[in-house]
């Protein structure tokens, strides 16, 4: 990997983790469990009219079976609404949920939405609402 790939890699770790100590510390607590042997990664566009993403503060958790305790990836809204989430994961098939939510006034939504974890795969264009 070429020295800018690596720091952008650090620096981008580096923010994650910070934002998941601050929720961790926040009443939602939603942490991305660690240790697991495959990744997904998803992208694509979330469109709920009550969202405004133009301020750029919403995050997008995705979530397994187990509810809010099986948090599996928690990426950033882009200002668009477009998202880029890499989900954590053992076991093929599993049923995967998401919610967004405003950091800062802790409000929480939750998706219709709801995809299937393949590991290492690609989804593309996933339209989360």
């Amino acid at each position: 990997m070429n020295r800018p790939l690596k720091m952008f890699a650090l620096v981008s770790m580096i923010s994650i983790l910070l934002t998941c100590y601050a929720l961790a510390d926040s009443k939602i607590g939603w942490v991305p469990i660690t240790g697991n042997e495959y990744n997904m990664i998803v992208y694509g566009h979330i469109d709920v009219e009550d969202l405004d993403f133009e301020k750029g503060e919403y995050l997008l958790f995705s979530f397994g079976p187990s509810g809010d305790k099986d948090c599996r990836s928690m990426s950033r809204v882009k200002q668009d609404g477009l998202f880029y989430s890499t989900i954590c994961g053992d076991i093929p098939g599993e049923v995967l949920t998401f919610k967004v939510i405003n950091p800062i006034s802790q409000e929480v939504y939750e998706m219709e939405s709801i995809i299937v974890f393949e590991p290492d795969s690609t989804i593309e264009d996933l339209y989360l609402e």
